[in-house]
């Protein structure tokens, strides 16, 4: 939690020294992104891997789309030949990967919960079999001693 709330402030505070839309904020928010991405994929700070797996992927969508900002920024002419569109098209795509990759990573966890449920349910049948067959033998013999 800590290092996300420094990873959000970092974000928000760094472009804040550089002139607004600059390269140099810019290349800011691309070496911010890409030091943050290479410690999400080498320390793994969450419990479950699929959500080392998806924070490491949002930095990298955020990576490129900031790479393709900084290219486009640098150029001395604009974009041309539809390079515009390219660049809708692969944030959309982008995005696409992201919210699979969630709903995947949600549906991950959702059928473990199920999984572990249905464990316990059956170990919890089993055991009340138990103790109702041991209760059921245990009064059959004390009648029979009787």
């Amino acid at each position: 939690e800590l290092f996300e709330a420094f990873r959000r402030v970092i974000h928000t505070v760094l472009p804040i020294f550089f002139e607004r839309g600059s390269v140099s904020q810019l290349m800011s928010g691309v070496l911010a992104t890409a030091a943050f991405m290479a410690i999400y994929a080498s320390t793994k700070p969450f419990a479950r891997p699929e959500n080392d797996v998806l924070a490491t992927l949002a930095q990298g969508v955020l990576f490129l789309i900031l790479t393709y900002s900084l290219a486009a920024e640098a150029a001395d002419s604009p974009f041309s030949d539809g390079g515009g569109k390219n660049f809708g098209i692969l944030c959309v795509v982008l995005n696409v990967v992201i919210l699979a990759s969630a709903i995947y990573a949600a549906y991950l966890t959702i059928s473990e919960v199920w999984s572990d449920g249905r464990n316990v349910v059956i170990e919890l049948r089993a055991k009340g079999r138990r103790a109702w067959a041991e209760h059921k033998f245990s009064s059959s013999s004390d009648v029979d001693t009787a």
